[in-house]
């Protein structure tokens, strides 16, 4: 139900206004005075014999001055209502934009909610990215130190099988019986060999010898006797020429032959074997270099050809 002011019958739109407490009448604040009775009172009242009123003009002059004050208020009763309308509209628009900004505030929270967790999470991948590169870089060490000793290891094999051979020669000669622990042919059988081959490729003889001095014998007997041929020996074949070498493990028969064919194509002077170690020299009074392994004829060596058929003899003796 609306709510009219009595006095100007206009809609009261603020919530400041005054109810008359003798009938319960509202009025708008401009149009009371402080000492002002609504008119709905004012014509309640008994009348009385104004005949004992000395100044009874001034009473009515008064009268009437009060209600012009009334009609004037009333008069302007038109824009004040529109100030009032204007100043709930502006009233309701903070309102809402109160209730937006209470939204955005909720969003903004849940949103820094959000960046929270997300901080978390990615505090939480940073520290098992750690975690794994040191035990990707543990693990490569541990990889590393393992290729170490497999190289070690292969030395270690590859010089234990030689200090059995040191006693081993290939030649083709023949020995008393007394010098002689055994005597056989080493390598693939001629049955085995690839039919590609022109000719059949004699298979050396391996002897075993009882002691080493007489190995050394002759070796030191071969070295001065370098033109060596199977001539009156194999009288039903043709002349070869005789080689008389240390016996080596499969390793180091190629990584001799692979440092022969270096030496050769660096110009050096000098390749030899002497109680299984294979060595180089340049020249007459330069110093020797000992090869051992693939790493020292490289080191020896550096050119790509070189390191890629030490691979090749690796691969070859895996």
């Amino acid at each position: 139900m609306a709510n009219n002011c009595n006095a100007c019958n206009s809609k009261i739109m603020s919530l400041e206004y005054f109810e008359c407490a003798s009938c319960g009448k509202l009025y708008d604040v401009d149009c009371l005075k402080d000492t002002w009775i609504c008119p709905g009172c004012v014509c309640t009242r008994p009348k009385t014999d104004n005949s004992t009123t000395p100044i009874q003009s001034n009473l009515n002059s008064t009268y009437t001055n009060e209600q012009g004050n009334i009609n004037l208020i009333r008069g302007s009763r038109g824009s004040k209502a529109e100030e009032k309308s204007e100043l709930a509209s502006v009233l309701t628009e903070i309102r809402l934009l109160r209730q937006e900004l209470q939204a955005l505030k909720q969003q903004n929270s849940e949103i820094f909610q959000d960046l929270k967790t997300v901080k978390c999470e990615l505090h939480s991948l940073t520290i098992k990215l750690e975690h794994y590169d040191r035990k990707f870089l543990t693990q490569q060490t541990e990889i590393t130190n393992l290729k170490g000793s497999l190289q070690r290891i292969e030395s270690t094999i590859n010089n234990y099988e030689q200090s059995l051979l040191k006693k081993e020669i290939e030649i083709v000669v023949s020995l008393s019986e007394n010098d002689v622990d055994y005597v056989e042919r080493a390598g693939p059988k001629a049955s085995q060999m690839s039919k590609s081959r022109s000719s059949p490729v004699t298979r050396p003889i391996v002897i075993r010898l009882v002691r080493r001095s007489k190995r050394d014998e002759i070796l030191q007997a071969a070295k001065l006797r370098r033109n060596l041929t199977s001539e009156g020996i194999t009288a039903e074949q043709p002349s070869n020429i005789l080689y008389i070498n240390e016996r080596l493990t499969k390793f180091n028969r190629q990584l001799f032959r692979e440092a022969r064919q270096q030496a050769k194509e660096h110009n050096f002077n000098f390749c030899w074997v002497r109680n299984g170690t294979i060595y180089v020299r340049k020249a007459e009074k330069l110093r020797y270099v000992t090869i051992k392994s693939g790493e020292d004829l490289q080191n020896c060596f550096k050119n790509k050809e070189t390191q890629q058929n030490i691979s090749n003899i690796q691969e070859n003796t895996s």
